[in-house]
């Protein structure tokens, strides 16, 4: 695992870690249990998770990125639009160019991003007409992770 000294994890639901509860109810999630990883071979790791539930791409970038820049991470992760697609004006093209300033942002701060596709929703009755936007959204993720050298994880 590469040696990170600062963590910051930015997005939504998915990386707040809704629906992965510690015992005592708190939540916890693929960014904390990262941050853990990384934690045992960094001794003065830092790390925090600005992610909140049900925030929209543009929220994360005016709320979370600007906090996220002033503490200058070695990695910060940026994980959002799911919760724009789902709605009848959600635009992948849209969202991209939004997503790809910041990332282009995030990298000229000194950052290595790492960024995550979205499921496809096409096997959930209520969810199945977003599907071709959060396609199109996977490929613009895609081309922005090779575009600034991203991690990607893709799902």
């Amino acid at each position: 695992m590469a040696e990170f000294g600062s963590f910051i994890a930015l997005g939504d639901s998915f990386t707040e870690g809704v629906g992965d509860p510690y015992a005592d109810g708190s939540c916890r999630g693929w960014a904390d249990r990262v941050a853990q990883r990384l934690a045992a071979v960094s001794p003065d790791f830092v790390y925090a998770n600005f992610a909140i539930r049900g925030k929209l791409l543009g929220q994360v970038i005016a709320e979370q990125v600007p906090a996220a820049l002033q503490h200058r991470p070695d990695l910060v992760s940026l994980v959002a639009g799911a919760n724009d697609l789902l709605r009848p004006k959600g635009d992948p093209d849209e969202l991209a160019a939004q997503l790809d300033e910041t990332v282009a942002a995030l990298c000229a701060a000194g950052s290595q991003v790492l960024m995550f596709t979205g499921f496809d929703p096409a096997g959930v009755p209520l969810l199945k007409l977003a599907s071709p936007k959060v396609a199109a959204y996977n490929e613009w993720l895609r081309e922005i992770a090779v575009r600034h050298s991203c991690l990607l994880t893709d799902m």
